[in-house]
């Protein structure tokens, strides 16, 4: 589908090795859709720098295609670009190589004035009769200016059918589902916010599964899922003022692990969970079936 690519860059030693690599894709059927891009395939692509990720390189990208396997061959467009984006990046000359050397069909955090000051990442679809829904992760600066004091956002977009991800005008914002303090609010053992949302729907309701992180080494500890009370005002069910947690999956104990999925036409395998088989080292990531159903 795409394959990580090194560059040499024009920097002093050690910086001068970098990586383009792609991570927490998502695929969904939109049945009501244009019939040559029912199937449609989201992910993050970014910038590795000795090993760290440079976000002022990074983008989101989508395939279209009528089937799965239509998927493989087609070039990938550069569909969302956010906050600090290096325009450099949209052309072939570029000195940072990149895979997808065009402009964004969307600059998402002008575009949609909510997301202002996001660098937006790991997509999460989910498909209904009507609409292609996307949540999807942003790190919001509240101060720009400084490049400081960040937030690690969940937002919730529509694009109704048939849904053309990269007009502007298909995407209409629903709602923010956590913030930071919000998901701290949940869970105070993880302070470094939710991440990697994915959508999901299993006997006539909607979930949300989201991966909480340490507030110190980001690293990812599990998953947690939540339901829906409304999906069209993102709204999830809530004991009090706080979002009710439905399902943990917990994963290997103090392993990065999290990023989950699922499929309610493969409801036995229950939630999709990754893992990194080794921290130090740092391994392959792996995907488990827990076994463990959404509700």
């Amino acid at each position: 589908m795409n394959a990580i690519k090194d560059v040499t860059l024009p920097l002093a030693y050690p910086n001068n090795a970098g990586t383009w690599v792609h991570e927490v894709s998502s695929i969904v059927y939109e049945p009501n859709g244009d019939p040559s891009q029912r199937w449609k395939l989201v992910w993050s692509t970014f910038l590795k720098i000795n090993g760290n990720g440079q976000w002022e390189h990074s983008c989101m990208a989508l395939k279209t295609a009528a089937t799965p396997e239509g998927l493989i061959n087609p070039p990938a467009v550069k569909l969302f670009t956010g906050f600090l984006y290096n325009s450099g990046n949209d052309f072939p000359i570029s000195p940072t190589q990149p895979p997808i050397a065009t402009p964004s069909a969307i600059q998402i955090d002008t575009a949609i004035p909510n997301l202002a000051t996001c660098i937006v990442a790991e997509p999460g679809l989910m498909a209904t009769s009507s609409a292609v829904y996307l949540s999807i992760q942003c790190e919001q600066f509240n101060d720009p200016e400084n490049q400081n004091d960040n937030d690690r956002v969940i937002f919730l977009l529509k694009c109704a059918s048939p849904c053309d991800m990269t007009k502007v005008s298909s995407w209409v914002f629903l709602g923010r589902l956590f913030n930071q303090s919000e998901s701290v609010a949940v869970e105070p053992d993880y302070g470094g916010g939710y991440a990697a949302p994915a959508l999901a729907e299993y006997q006539g309701s909607t979930y949300l599964i989201v991966t909480p992180s340490d507030v110190s080494t980001a690293v990812y500890r599990g998953c947690t899922v939540f339901k829906f009370q409304d999906l069209e005002t993102a709204s999830l069910v809530k004991v009090g003022n706080v979002p009710q947690v439905i399902r943990r999956i917990e994963g290997t104990k103090d392993s990065f692990r999290g990023a989950c999925g699922y499929d309610q036409y493969s409801s036995a395998s229950g939630v999709f969970l990754s893992e990194l088989s080794s921290l130090d080292p740092i391994g392959e990531f792996q995907i488990f079936l827990s076994r463990i159903q959404i509700k």
